[in-house]
């Protein structure tokens, strides 16, 4: 792994090492840590604003409208035809579908960095394990 020093003001390094000494890492590992942080959040708020934009142009956000239509009607199929899902699950049956606000495959609430406003569900960017998600800088050195 390559290596490359960046100057950053006293104070941001003060600052570093206030936070690696408070979690136990190394400043390296802090800067990671920041950095995915900042990369991650800024995907959500682009991703948002793209969706600011369908909304504000009407065919565009009809077009989106008619897609999630259409592929709703996948969402039952292989499933018994006597079967009726409300949001509440089988209807008649005493089980509950997961709540809304679970991040998908498996993501922690401790680690949501942001949620992209959609319709009809919202999405969160979260850590994932499953898809190589790890701490940055875990087993790295710093100064």
């Amino acid at each position: 792994m390559g290596q490359a020093t960046v100057r950053v003001k006293e104070a941001t390094r003060a600052a570093i090492k206030e936070l690696a000494r408070a979690e136990g890492r190394s400043m390296q590992a802090v800067i990671e840590k920041a950095v995915e942080e900042y990369r991650r959040r800024r995907f959500v708020e682009n991703v948002n604003a793209a969706y600011d934009g369908l909304r504000n142009d009407p065919d565009a956000w009809a077009e989106v409208e008619a897609e999630r239509t259409a592929w709703d009607q996948t969402l039952t199929d292989g499933l018994p035809s006597d079967e009726v899902w409300t949001d509440e699950g089988i209807e008649g049956e005493t089980h509950t579908l997961p709540h809304p606000s679970f991040p998908a495959r498996g993501g922690t609430q401790d680690r949501k960095l942001g949620t992209v406003r959609g319709d009809p569900v919202d999405f969160q960017a979260a850590s994932d394990p499953s898809l190589g998600d790890s701490e940055p800088g875990d087993n790295a050195t710093g100064r």
